[in-house]
């Protein structure tokens, strides 16, 4: 009960539409499916119908209605150990692969995992100058923030209270060891992950979907502020395998990066390393206060444009390399990056500001790279005007496709 009072609360913001399509606006009235009373236990094959899919099952059909999922997860981390369970993991990640251009589809595959555990929230409210504390009696983990969080930084501050020993835990999952109370059960679950028509065949001992699904969740949980965060401090092999976990996971939603999230700070090799191994599937990113490690990050950043599948969304806000020269040469190089990659095509939102990355040095670059993203429908590009002329505010503004543009 605790984990659900805290995720209606996490969840309650809805200022925006994109709060909205991911569950925002809750309130203690907001009705609450829970799975386990989906399907009949009593008369389960009833439930599964003719052909025996879990998937087909009342079980199965709400979850394809669901814009979500969370998990609440015991203090031994059962849940990753059953197959209903994972069964719900499956059809979450797999929600926008089904329909990548829907965005109600997009913003079913939200995730969030909470545990019961009695902690002291606090956070330094600089717009009243004081701190401010709150009991809690839960802690979640969700996957692109909670919609209240504007920044990596307001969601390290809630997930930094989640317990470490349950995040290690999801290290071991694997899903062809999952069980269920009736091994018919587990059969077919197995088999519909598996895409297998034969439901009552015996499972797979290894499949690609179950590796593609294990994955998913140790990259839900490695894309986590405390853990990139203790991965980061404790360097070595345990940077490098929170890194590749990270680097397989699937996003759901925009993944935000606030560099001021870390401590101690990244290194600049750090960020790099970071940057590019954001998940390919990754369609919507910003990075945010990288200026000490600006340079690595942009290089990561470019590095992981030649490897994204589809780019909608680029923000880049306070990214400096801290060097005129430096700033210049990193805008050049991203620029390329853009413009010799198919995203050119795909991307919708470019916001780059309060960056040295667009100088008098770049602007044509930028200007021809613009002039490419025919999709480009709002551009971003405040306080650029201490690098730049009012004559190239001009070339850039003329250049771009975009009809809502800030900051030129």
């Amino acid at each position: 009960l605790a984990c659900l009072e805290q995720f209606v609360k996490d969840f309650s913001k809805n200022s925006y539409d994109s709060d909205d399509a991911r569950g925002g606006g809750m309130t203690i009235d907001t009705p609450i499916w829970i799975c386990i009373f989906a399907n009949n236990q009593w008369h389960i094959n009833e439930e599964l119908g003719q052909d025996s899919n879990p998937m087909k099952s009342p079980f199965g059909k709400a979850m394809g209605e669901s814009k979500g999922t969370i998990s609440i997860l015991d203090a031994k981390g059962i849940v990753f150990t059953r197959a209903w369970c994972t069964l719900e993991l499956f059809m979450t990640f797999n929600a926008k692969k089904n329909d990548e251009d829907d965005a109600d589809v997009k913003n079913r595959g939200v995730w969030g995992v909470y545990t019961a555990h009695e902690h002291t929230y606090k956070q330094y409210r600089s717009e009243y100058n004081n701190d401010y504390s709150e009991e809690r009696a839960a802690v979640g983990i969700v996957s692109g923030g909670a919609p209240y969080e504007n920044s990596s930084y307001d969601t390290s501050l809630r997930e930094r209270y989640f317990p470490m020993e349950l995040i290690q835990m999801s290290r071991g999952i694997d899903i062809k060891s999952a069980e269920a109370s009736k091994e018919d059960d587990r059969k077919r679950i197995l088999n519909a992950i598996a895409g297998i028509d034969n439901l009552e065949a015996d499972p797979h001992t290894d499949h690609v979907n179950y590796t593609k699904l294990n994955d998913a969740v140790k990259g839900a949980f490695a894309a986590s502020m405390p853990v990139l965060n203790a991965a980061a401090a404790a360097g070595g092999d345990e940077w490098t395998d929170t890194l590749d976990r990270f680097s397989k996971g699937v996003m759901t939603d925009t993944l935000v990066l606030d560099f001021r999230s870390f401590h101690p700070c990244l290194s600049s090799s750090q960020a790099r390393e970071l940057m590019s191994h954001v998940p390919s599937t990754c369609d919507s990113l910003n990075i945010g206060f990288a200026e000490g490690e600006g340079e690595g990050a942009i290089e990561g950043m470019i590095e992981w444009i030649g490897k994204a599948k589809t780019i909608k969304t680029l923000t880049c806000w306070d990214c400096k390399v801290g060097n005129a020269e430096g700033g210049k040469d990193a805008g050049i190089r991203l620029a390329a990056a853009l413009e010799a990659s198919n995203h050119v095509a795909s991307i919708e939102f470019l916001r780059i500001s309060h960056t040295d990355l667009i100088v008098s040095g770049n602007v044509s670059e930028w200007a021809s790279v613009l002039k490419k993203m025919t999709a480009l429908e709002e551009l971003w590009l405040y306080d650029v005007g201490d690098y730049i002329s009012d004559e190239e505010k001009s070339i850039l503004h003329n250049a771009t496709h975009a009809s809502d543009i800030g900051g030129i």
